[in-house]
């Protein structure tokens, strides 16, 4: 039987990594990408038959041409498409550099929404399925955080949006809210108020990669595919 193939970008970040290794164990095969950090993405390569690592700068165009060409001509198929890729700039808004405004949009929502454009026509080729990962702050918003929590509401309505274009191809798009994940981003909020957040959540304690991972999976095998244009909360009860 052919593998599956899945696209998942920010692969060598906290979430990123733990989805594409899950997925592999899954008997998926992976293209992950990376942007600055090459040491790590080659590391992953070498400890992980299956999985192909290449670059890829979703604020740049050029970038983003670059990696479809090449995938294209390596991958005739293409199952799934996780767009995991984000970057975080923290400042008030009125001490916000405008570099750090558009660098987030631009990586978080615009360079994702381009890519998905230009995986499409194979996405739909396989009858795959697409997932966005958003965040809790794309939704209640974040203290210090205006253009990350913009960038990820406007991938939940973009996962909204989508998901009605291409159900009629038996594709469908879904996006993940996690809340307080372990990954480098939660490990640099200060632990007051770290201990703040943590004590609204329901389960009392931050989440592991692996929890978002294991949702990845059943959303893109699940033999139904009835979920549709959702936003399904990884969190522990933070919102409850």
């Amino acid at each position: 039987m052919e593998k599956m193939v899945a696209i998942v970008t920010g692969a060598t970040g906290s979430i990123g990594k733990d989805i594409a290794t899950f997925l592999l164990n899954k008997n998926i095969e992976i293209i992950g990408t990376y942007n600055k950090n090459e040491k790590e993405a080659r590391k992953l390569e070498k400890e992980n038959t299956g999985l192909k690592m290449f670059h890829l700068d979703l604020s740049s165009k050029y970038s983003i041409d670059r990696f479809t060409e090449n995938i294209s001509i390596i991958y005739p198929k293409i199952n799934f498409l996780i767009n995991n890729a984000g970057i975080k700039k923290d400042s008030l808004l009125e001490n916000m550099p405008e570099e750090d405004i558009t660098n987030v949009i631009n990586t978080n929502l615009i360079g994702t929404i381009i890519l998905t454009k230009k995986i499409i026509p194979k996405i739909k080729e396989s009858k795959g399925r697409i997932i966005n990962i958003s965040s809790l702050a794309g939704e209640i918003g974040n203290f210090g955080q205006t253009n990350y929590s913009a960038s990820k509401a406007g991938l939940i309505a973009f996962s909204k949006s989508l998901s009605k274009e291409l159900a009629k191809f038996n594709v469908t798009v879904n996006a993940i809210a996690p809340g307080l994940i372990e990954s480098k981003m939660v490990d640099s909020i200060p632990n007051e108020i770290k201990e703040k957040i943590i004590n609204k959540i329901s389960l009392k304690r931050v989440g592991s990669p692996r929890a978002v991972s294991e949702l990845v999976y059943f959303m893109l095998t699940n033999e139904e595919n009835y979920i549709n244009g959702e936003t399904i909360r990884v969190n522990g009860g933070l919102l409850s």
